[in-house]
């Protein structure tokens, strides 16, 4: 986001962040619970102080039901482009405070079902607010399979991890590109249900992805020879157990969600670095 603002300025003291401060003082005087969705497009670094203001902030230009491009109405974006943006700016959202990479368009315009899939994985991995854009009397059964995936859901909205997916390893490209076309495609985050892997194929052909048990951040404190069950979330079902890295070829387009596991099933990755089983899990969320 270019700015001409002076090298170390403070953005939170900046008019559009005074401005909204004071509806969320104006909000907090009400006697009910009020929803502060902010929109000013990503501007004013708004990542830096959209938590102490608001719910959500936008975090880029309207959105399109266009794969990728940027376009002049309205400063609109495609859905890649938006993904590059994240990539940059993934690691403020937490409980009570999500980026909002604006409303979803699975099932609007001409996006194959794959991008419909890689759409909506993204946008639940990223924690963004999942506000459907698509006419709900004519959907398809497929757009309805791929808006009410149970897991990729559960992952928007865990209860016990707040942080979205962050970008583990570009891919495509070398580490930290900035590319509107080929952005990050390797992703992963953390549930009560184990750790997860997006692979996103930005490429114009099926690809061979494979997701490095050593090079995802929670599973590098492993050696070599665990083995680890790989489950695909669009399915709901296991593929099986694997040892140092499972490949998938992806569809052009389209992401691989996984959630990956220890062997026993029974262990995930707790928030402070160390595992613990699912009871204990359970029993914290009681």
């Amino acid at each position: 986001m270019t700015t001409t603002a002076p090298k170390g300025y403070d953005w939170s003291t900046s008019k559009t962040a005074q401005r909204y401060a004071t509806m969320r003082d104006a909000l907090l005087q009400q006697n009910r619970t009020i929803l502060y969705s902010m929109c000013n497009w990503g501007l004013a670094r708004i990542d830096t102080w959209g938590n102490n203001t608001g719910h959500s902030w936008r975090m880029s230009g309207d959105i399109l039901p266009e794969w990728s491009g940027r376009y002049t109405w309205h400063q609109s974006w495609g859905i890649t482009n938006i993904i590059n943006q994240a990539a940059f700016f993934w690691n403020t959202t937490n409980f009570w405070g999500h980026n909002d990479w604006d409303m979803l368009e699975v099932g609007n315009g001409a996006l194959t079902t794959e991008e419909n899939r890689s759409h909506f994985a993204m946008w639940a991995a990223f924690k963004s607010p999942l506000i459907i854009g698509a006419k709900l009397h004519s959907m398809s059964k497929t757009v309805l399979e791929i808006l009410s995936n149970r897991e990729l859901i559960a992952f928007n909205q865990d209860p016990f991890y707040g942080a979205g997916a962050m970008p583990y390893k570009w891919g495509y490209n070398k580490d930290g590109t900035y590319d509107t076309l080929h952005p990050a495609e390797y992703w992963t985050g953390t549930s009560i249900a184990g750790v997860h892997v997006f692979m996103l194929n930005t490429r114009d052909t099926s690809s061979k992805m494979t997701a490095k048990f050593n090079e995802i951040p929670a599973l590098k404190s492993f050696n070599s020879s665990t083995q680890f069950i790989v489950h695909n979330m669009w399915t709901g079902k296991d593929i099986g157990t694997f040892k140092g890295e499972y490949g998938v070829d992806v569809d052009k387009h389209d992401t691989a969600a996984l959630r990956i596991t220890t062997s026993d099933g029974k262990n995930f990755y707790s928030a402070d670095g160390g595992f613990f089983t699912g009871l204990i899990c359970r029993k914290l969320l009681d």
